[in-house]
């Protein structure tokens, strides 16, 4: 984005933000630890089949309020303390104030979370109605996406909800080093604490929300009521084994990695994505490339011999940028992280595998008093047991240190 678009975006927000009132009132120290993403949880994006209607009339599912009470409660009961709420704040953008209902249905969400003992971090999911380019490319709409988070902060906030975190933004799809999102993020970030001046606020880098991009952020451009966030799914040959949505047919392809990479080898490997390939809608399409890019990806693998001390030196500068900023940890959040499975229905990782790689992962956040929220409570990384139930899987749970359901605990 050229200087001039940059500054026309925040004066337009400037404005913007003069016709909503400001709330003074004292934010309270958000204590998060352990917690769970649930998207879809809040229901998806009603399009219209209609060419000249961009949104069907009733633009989100109604809330099934006593299932949603269920869930959260569960939740909470193993152990959790904090939801991370996927949105798409698409018709929120678009539609502005009249965008009101549903703003109000948002917050009947929360507002059950919150009843469930659960502090709910809301974050917009962009690849719905926009993806991250389209808003990239057009101002208005990061414009719009800063006055909708300006109205839900003051609404949450006159409605004495303290226990909600704004993220502005999952994932950016640009290059970790793209001074445009440095840019768009302090907007947004502007956008709502000039609405309500301590609402608590959470910012992420670049290229998907990488480590990398998190310690190119200059905390001295936010206030001490921010978070900061970063993704976690190294390595990503192994948490992202048989990922359909890849546009690289390897690892679409690519199945049987192990974590840690000693346990297992690189034959063993190819024997298993060998096995599969009759099975795998890729390999029927794109035929013997995707095989060969999957065994390359798997060479790369095992050469790079993932064990538990590449991931603390991952994790390591984290906690390094955090100290050396004065960023109190626990205002750094892993938002995300998780594995695709192959019970799930994907070419994904073995359960053994999972299970060891989520107990390390958590165990060293842990020990570096850095807060998580694992992907996802249903789908393909899910902590259910299928998308059918809300059953939910115990060797995962203990792998996240947390307990089973009451109903599922051993007798004392």
């Amino acid at each position: 984005m050229s200087e001039p678009a940059y500054s026309r975006v925040r004066i337009l927000l400037f404005f913007a933000m003069l016709l909503l009132p400001v709330s003074f009132g004292q934010a309270g120290e958000l204590k998060l630890n352990r917690g769970i993403n649930v998207w879809p949880l809040v229901g998806n994006v009603c399009r219209s089949k209609d060419p000249d209607e961009k949104y069907c009339k009733k633009l989100f599912p109604p809330l099934d309020i006593a299932d949603l009470e269920q869930k959260f409660s569960q939740l909470k009961e193993v152990g959790f303390d904090f939801v991370r709420v996927p949105i798409d704040a698409g018709p929120f953008i678009d539609l502005g104030e009249a965008a009101a209902p549903w703003i109000e249905r948002l917050k009947t969400f929360i507002e059950i979370a919150e009843g469930r003992g659960l502090s709910v971090i809301i974050d917009y999911h962009h690849g719905g109605v926009y993806k991250y380019t389209d808003l990239a490319a057009d101002p208005e709409l990061m414009v719009g996406l800063g006055r909708f988070y300006a109205r839900l902060a003051k609404r949450l906030r006159d409605g004495k909800h303290e226990r909600v975190i704004i993220e502005v933004l999952n994932e950016p799809t640009t290059s970790c080093d793209d001074p445009s999102w440095d840019r768009w993020r302090l907007a947004l970030h502007s956008a709502i604490r000039e609405a309500v001046k301590d609402f608590p606020i959470m910012v992420g880098g670049a290229c998907w929300n990488s480590i990398s991009s998190l310690l190119r952020i200059d905390p001295k451009q936010f206030d001490a009521n921010t978070y900061y966030t970063f993704h976690f799914y190294d390595p990503y040959f192994f948490t992202h084994q048989g990922a359909t949505w890849n546009s690289n047919a390897g690892i679409k392809v690519l199945t049987g990695v192990p974590w840690p990479a000693a346990a297992g080898s690189l034959d063993q490997t190819i024997a298993a994505i060998d096995a599969n390939l009759e099975k795998n809608p890729t390999y029927q399409k794109v035929g013997a490339p995707s095989r060969e890019q999957a065994v390359q990806l798997a060479r790369k693998y095992f050469a790079e011999a993932s064990d538990v001390a590449k991931l603390e030196a991952e994790l390591d500068k984290v906690t390094a940028w955090a100290d050396r900023n004065g960023v109190p940890r626990s205002h750094v959040v892993m938002g995300e992280f998780g594995v695709l499975k192959r019970e799930r229905h994907y070419f994904g990782a073995d359960m053994a595998s999972t299970i060891r790689w989520l107990e390390a992962v958590r165990t060293i956040a842990e020990a570096r008093r850095l807060p998580w929220a694992m992907w996802n409570y249903t789908k393909g990384m899910a902590l259910t047991l299928n998308d059918e139930t809300d059953e939910l899987h115990t060797p995962l749970l203990t792998a996240l240190g947390l307990r089973p359901p009451s109903d599922r605990r051993a007798p004392q």
